[in-house]
């Protein structure tokens, strides 16, 4: 077995070695993100910035309106504030997720 210095020496000599080769291919590399512009079917690219995705806005006020009804139910049935109504709900949730790992366990090994 090798002695600790020696072992520290080579392991020093390897990463100022790779910190050479790292910072060699990292100035040599060039930093463009693209070099042609993309092909659109003979479009411009401007031309369709606006209608890629809809803005967060827009994705947000989809989501309030899709999950409202949900939204509700888990505030008025669900959170009454009280810690123990979350552990008995994460409890038969937990129960219920190791029993479905199991079945699946045992049916497809």
């Amino acid at each position: 077995m090798a002695d600790p210095g020696t072992l520290g020496l080579i392991f020093s000599i390897t990463v100022i070695v790779g910190g050479l080769i790292l910072a060699v291919f990292v100035a040599v590399t060039k930093k463009g993100v693209r070099e042609t512009e993309p092909y659109l079917c003979g479009e411009s690219e401007t031309d369709f910035t606006d209608s890629v995705s809809p803005p967060a806005t827009e994705v947000q006020w989809g989501l309030e309106k899709t999950l409202d009804s949900w939204v509700r139910f888990v505030r008025t049935k669900i959170h009454t504030g009280v810690l123990d109504d979350w552990w008995s709900l994460m409890i038969v949730w937990a129960a219920l997720l190791l029993i479905m790992s199991l079945v699946r366990g045992w049916a497809w090994p």
